[in-house]
């Protein structure tokens, strides 16, 4: 298949490694996206694909995760190569093995997502427009929460519910609570933190040398959240 002959010749572009593709095996997991694991002999990739125009939707992502490993406080999964083949967009991913949570692993989570939230940055907004699900995501920098809020996150929703014929008591509720939120912030004022918000599956990885936990975040939207 011409798909994957694509992605694996990507693939050891970028590594600089040979990779003897033996089978593609279907996953489960995401809405929106068609998933695989791409199996050699020796080492194992994850793949997502969607409909080409979405190539930037994946781009942003892999910018997410770089972001994420950066922090040092989550174990995220590599990004290897994106690209286009056709009428699909693909992103491939380091493969990670996993296993069900534990109640160490559960702990160690909130203990790791406790020190991500501690991470400070000067700004409300991120360096780069994302996506929630496939739909575009304003990201502009700015200084005040409140505004950053209200014109990035609220009102670009209750826009999108318009055009999608969810009008009338919506909108009104949602005018409402767009001039409640000054109201809200006079007495809470947040703190200015490189926060993300995670969505998908969460699970631990076993590592073979020494039996270290990490926590695996297998996909991330970044976003600024209050704290």
């Amino acid at each position: 298949m011409k798909l994957w002959s694509v992605v694996v010749s990507k693939i050891e572009q970028v590594t600089g490694q040979t990779f003897g593709l033996q089978k593609v095996e279907a996953m489960q997991g995401g809405d929106i996206n068609r998933v695989y694991r791409l199996q050699g002999s020796t080492q194992s990739y994850f793949v997502k694909l969607n409909k080409a125009s979405l190539l930037a939707m994946f781009e942003v992502e892999a910018l997410g995760l770089h972001d994420l490993a950066s922090t040092h406080t989550l174990r995220t999964p590599k990004p290897i190569c994106s690209g286009i083949v056709g009428e699909d967009a693909f992103l491939v991913l380091e493969y990670v093995a996993l296993q069900s949570l534990s109640s160490r692993s559960q702990q160690q989570l909130g203990e790791q997502l406790a020190q991500l939230h501690q991470v400070q940055q000067s700004y409300f907004g991120w360096h780069h427009d994302n996506y929630i699900g496939s739909n575009l995501q304003k990201n502009t920098r700015e200084n005040d929460w409140v505004h950053f809020w209200q014109e990035q996150r609220l009102a670009v929703q209750l826009e999108l519910a318009a055009q999608n014929g969810y009008a009338g008591k919506l909108q009104t509720l949602g005018a409402e609570l767009y001039g409640l939120v000054p109201q809200f912030f006079s007495v809470t004022k947040p703190k200015r933190l490189y926060c993300m918000e995670i969505y998908g599956q969460v699970m631990q990885q076993q590592m073979n040398r020494g039996r270290q936990l990490f926590m695996i975040l297998l996909a991330t939207m970044v976003i600024e959240r209050l704290i």
